[in-house]
């Protein structure tokens, strides 16, 4: 018997659609958590000092200082200064904002990365990243410590790069070797 009704469509391909999916959303609404309007109240303090930066060099001792004028310093923040002067300049004030969600959807994406590697599942995985999100949400202000979380997030990245397939393994060869000696006795008799 033919039919000529048509055939109802699959909804998912693929269990594997499905899992992008989530994770997608799950990237995108922490996007979302981490997208608060709050300035860090050194924000255009830091734009400026990036400014400063650009136009006269990088200076040797201190800058807008009431009590410590001239005194020798080394501005620690000085390439994140750089960053933040030069976004808002091209950018304007939106555009630092869209930077600083796509470093934190950035950091959420690694961290999902990382447990499909480990293959954790997709409710946990999903679960952490978003109360990640929440929980970075109201320290996730534009300040230059923004660049040391997406720095340490690259870094276990890399980390777990370099040493993959080393986990459950003792890659160290010492233990073995110490083996080896404790079955010698330490101080051998002299031969008559």
């Amino acid at each position: 018997m033919v039919s000529f009704l048509p055939q109802p469509k699959k909804v998912f391909a693929s269990a594997a659609w499905f899992d992008r999916g989530v994770l997608t959303a799950v990237i995108l609404a922490s996007g979302v958590a981490l997208s608060l309007n709050i300035a860090d109240p050194d924000l255009w303090g830091h734009v400026q000092y990036g400014r400063d930066a650009l136009v006269n060099g990088l200076p040797t001792t201190t800058t807008y200082s009431y009590i410590a004028h001239g005194y020798p310093w080394i501005n620690h923040e000085i390439i994140a200064e750089l960053a933040l002067a030069l976004g808002n300049d091209f950018l304007g004030a939106c555009g630092l904002m869209l930077i600083k969600v796509a470093i934190g959807m950035g950091v959420i994406g690694l961290m999902i990365r990382r447990a499909r590697v480990q293959k954790v599942g997709l409710l946990a995985t999903a679960a952490v990243c978003l109360l990640v999100a929440v929980c970075l949400a109201n320290h996730w202000t534009l300040r230059p410590q923004l660049i040391s979380y997406a720095s340490f997030a690259l870094l276990l990245t890399l980390l777990g790069w370099c040493f993959e397939g080393w986990e459950g393994t003792w890659q160290i060869c010492w233990p073995s070797h110490a083996r080896e000696t404790q079955d010698q006795d330490p101080h051998p008799s002299p031969l008559p």
